[in-house]
């Protein structure tokens, strides 16, 4: 008999309520209801201009103009914004207690009504970010996309809606209804392994930023401050997104939604991005430099009109249409410039590549999934993206650090091959002293012990002294080390020693005055003697009237002929090994690690060769 009641009394309800004349049949609400989609039970319709209030809504709604929703009719993804969706579905009570319906759905500031027959029992706003609490207290955290509507019991009640669309389709609009005290639990079952996979990336970006932050600090490496930047920015995003899936992390998207911010997210990201790639492969090859310029160019008019927007519209469709534009022509630019990676000979490039391609493909398949599919593409791309940069940064900071040693050691090696050489010069020139200073002063002391001094003697011994003395400075002077310096300097000494012997002299050179080549001062100082003891070996023992001198310069060798029209009855062999003048000149043509040619034909030719540095 309970039973025929309440039969009869649903009947009745249904008769006494006034509703349009193709309203479908209502959703009965039930204890403990999850995720019941209204698909097949709401009317809607399509405010093309978004010209309807409440009162001319009602009105169609009467006359019939909301039509069942049908996802075919949907307008286009570049259309959808321009329109209010006008959603109109029933719901009953049955029960004897008010009951906590939540309506799930993509609402941003949407005016909600419940409606029974023609009056307004009560008008909501929903909201799309977590803000609020629940007023009632059935939910424990802050409400995600969700309005709570307490429906009184025993009646038959419409719910419209005004739905500004901003969903990356209409479905997403369209409402799914929970059992309030059922919707935590389902929420965090559905959400679980999306946020624990949001929350590891987050861990395992900003473990990657601490690491590389550091190396930035000390290293100052432009490349790793850049790869920094960009990991801290990721992490953050990546933070707004688990704030956005799980409400028990929210500490930021209450106070600028993910809405609001999601191009700035993108332009900061994509700038910081462009930076890492182009200074890592340090803007080779060229043609990427005009990439950046493209990427530049796209991000600094976007974020122009963001700031437009804001300052004079508002325009929720406009600033998607913006977003939606930035995300697709960069990755779009991402998609051509990764064969000019491929093929480019920069070091390391193959691992760019690969990093590259794994946001890229992620992107586009995002581009082709909905909801938490999305996300999980997106963020293995992202994960793989990251990875793949950190190691081939751990592997280019390895080799980095294995030339630093290697040149380290190089270093070192030069050091101790400079102070050797500075040893040696230190030993060399202190021989030099020595032998000529030691020999002159001991004759000196000589002639002076002597019973009658001989003025004119120990005068050409000061004087040979003092000649040395200045050839060993001129020598360590490394003003003096050009080779053009060089053959003024000779060619002056030997014109002025012919000259106050009577003899003709003849100086002959291929050598151009710019040229940029220089010559070691011991090998300078080397050859200057060889011409001394050539000059004065002529005036002694060839008994010569011509002297000549021809250098030249054949690619890293002084070639250096030496000849006169002298006379001499001694061999080749006499000529070199007989004699102070001559022997001397063999020993420091050794020690230049040189070539000597004697040739004893109508006069002496005396020929050196000696390799310089350039």
């Amino acid at each position: 008999m309970s039973c025929i009641l309440k039969i009869l009394s649903i009947i009745l309800i249904y008769l006494t309520v006034a509703e349009p004349s193709i309203a479908k049949n209502p959703i009965v609400l039930r204890k403990s209801m999850a995720n019941i989609g209204t698909d097949t039970s709401v009317l809607i319709y399509y405010d093309r201009y978004s010209l309807l209030d409440f009162g001319s809504a009602m009105e169609k709604l009467s006359n019939n103009k909301f039509q069942p929703y049908r996802e075919k009719d949907v307008p286009h993804k570049f259309l959808k914004g321009q329109y209010t969706n006008w959603i109109y579905f029933k719901v009953v009570n049955n029960t004897v207690n008010e009951y906590p319906l939540l309506i799930n759905s993509y609402l941003i500031n949407d005016s909600i009504w419940l409606l029974l027959k023609d009056s307004i029992i009560y008008c909501k706003i929903g909201t799309h970010y977590p803000y609020e609490y629940d007023e009632g207290g059935v939910l424990n955290f802050r409400q995600v996309n969700s309005t709570i509507l307490q429906i009184p019991p025993q009646n038959v009640f419409g719910i419209l809606i005004k739905n500004y669309d901003d969903g990356y389709s209409t479905k997403l609009n369209i409402p799914v209804l929970f059992d309030a005290f059922s919707f935590e639990e389902y929420y965090f079952d559905k959400t679980f392994y999306l946020s624990f996979a949001f929350l590891a990336s987050v861990f395992i970006q900003f473990t990657y930023f601490v690491f590389f932050s550091f190396q930035a600090i000390i290293t100052r490496d432009k490349v790793i401050i850049w790869y920094s930047l960009f990991l801290l920015i990721s992490t953050i995003i990546s933070w707004r997104n688990l704030e956005a899936i799980n409400p028990n992390y929210i500490s930021s998207i209450n106070i600028l939604s993910w809405n609001q911010a999601k191009l700035i997210h993108s332009v900061i990201v994509f700038y910081a991005y462009i930076k890492f790639i182009t200074s890592f492969l340090n803007n080779k090859p060229p043609i990427i430099i005009k990439f950046y310029k493209a990427t530049m160019l796209i991000i600094v008019c976007c974020l122009t009109i963001e700031i437009g927007l804001v300052l004079f519209s508002n325009n929720i469709y406009y600033k998607y249409l913006n977003y939606y534009f930035l995300r697709s022509s960069l990755t779009m630019i991402g998609v051509f410039v990764l064969p000019i990676i491929w093929f480019s000979k920069t070091k390391y490039s193959r691992f760019i590549f690969l990093g590259i391609s794994f946001m890229v493909i992620a992107e586009i398949i995002g581009w082709f999934l909905k909801g938490i599919s999305s996300n999980f593409i997106s963020l293995i791309g992202t994960f793989l993206e990251l990875t793949t940069f950190s190691l081939v940064l751990a592997i280019r900071n390895n080799d980095n650090l294995i030339l630093n040693n290697v040149l380290h050691d190089q270093n070192q090696k030069l050091e101790i091959e400079k102070l050797n050489m500075g040893n040696q010069i230190q030993t060399k020139i202190s021989r030099n002293l020595h032998d000529d200073l030691g020999v002159g002063l001991t004759s000196l002391k000589f002639i002076a012990n002597a019973g009658k001094p001989n003025l004119s003697r120990m005068i050409a011994i000061v004087d040979d002294l003092n000649d040395n003395l200045a050839n060993s400075i001129w020598s360590l002077n490394p003003a003096n080390d050009k080779l053009t310096d060089f053959i003024i300097d000779i060619r002056k000494y030997s014109k002025q020693y012919c000259e106050d012997h009577k003899i003709d002299f003849v100086f002959q050179t291929n050598i151009e005055k710019n040229c940029k080549n220089l010559i070691d001062g011991s090998i300078r100082r080397n050859l200057l003697l060889c011409i001394k003891e050539a000059l004065n070996n002529s005036l002694k023992h060839s008994n010569a009237s011509k002297f000549s001198i021809d250098i030249s310069l054949r690619n890293d060798e002084i070639v250096l002929i030496l000849a006169d029209n002298g006379s001499s009855s001694m061999d080749k062999k006499e000529v070199l090994f007989s004699g102070n003048g001559l022997n001397n000149i063999n020993k420091r043509v050794e020690e230049m690690d040189g070539t000597i040619i004697v040739e004893n034909t109508n006069g002496f030719i005396v020929t050196l060769q000696i390799k310089i540095t350039d």
